[in-house]
């Protein structure tokens, strides 16, 4: 029987998916360039299923113990979905991320990249963050170190460079994110990098216009209570 909830959970994902079309129509793209990321960190683990269930394959976490809060209740799923660390990844917790997640979106220096590769067995696809607003409360490396810090992890037999990842200012106005999607794009060309992991709830379709691959949405898909 399918609940109410898991409706409302799919009628919210078919939106996004018909909005990221669009979005894509008007960049001349194709929309199956696009991966839509579910943000689940206050999404509950029936949430995630719900999701699941709805078509979504790929669900974001900030923190590694909310997932593992959330794994006894999704172990069903956990090995059928791909998950991508999102928030700020502290060495202490590399060997929980390389064992949980399948993507690390928060590569922000030289120290932590040649961290994670020397503790992963296995290739792990990431990203390096870029704080291309320059705001302090940002994380991510500044716009002048992304060449060195690429060409770096480059170098790292267990890390697979996709591209780069931001977050843009926080604004009700989905326009304002335009100038921060534009800049990483430019500088993701440059690099000759393929992806980029850009675009939140309130500004997902301009970053699709920009060229985003990776979106992370957690309220537009979860409801109003997801962050």
């Amino acid at each position: 029987m399918v609940t109410g909830h898991t409706t409302q959970i799919a009628q919210n994902l078919l939106g996004i998916q018909m909005r990221v079309i669009e979005a894509s129509t008007r960049a001349k793209r194709d929309p199956f360039e696009v991966t839509i990321i579910g943000v689940t960190k206050t999404a509950t683990a029936k949430s995630v299923i719900d999701a699941f269930i709805a078509g979504l394959e790929n669900f974001g976490e900030n923190r590694v113990q909310v997932l593992e809060e959330k794994l006894p209740g999704m172990l069903n799923i956990k090995n059928r979905s791909k998950w991508h660390m999102i928030g700020t990844l502290q060495k202490n917790k590399i060997n929980k991320v390389l064992s949980l997640f399948d993507c690390i979106h928060s590569i922000d220096s030289i120290d932590l990249a040649q961290a994670v590769n020397k503790r992963a067995e296995k290739p792990v696809d990431v990203f390096i963050e870029v704080n291309a607003s320059g705001e302090k409360s940002k994380s991510g490396c500044s716009i002048n170190d992304v060449k060195n810090i690429a060409g770096e992890v480059q170098k790292l037999p267990n890390l697979k460079l996709l591209g780069l990842m931001t977050i843009a200012p926080e604004s009700h106005i989905a326009e304002d994110s335009r100038p921060y999607f534009k800049r990483l794009k430019e500088l993701n060309d440059s690099l000759n990098l393929k992806n980029l992991s850009m675009g939140m709830t309130n500004d997902f379709e301009v970053a699709v216009e920009e060229g985003a691959t990776h979106l992370r949405i957690g309220r537009a898909i979860f409801g109003e209570a997801q962050a």
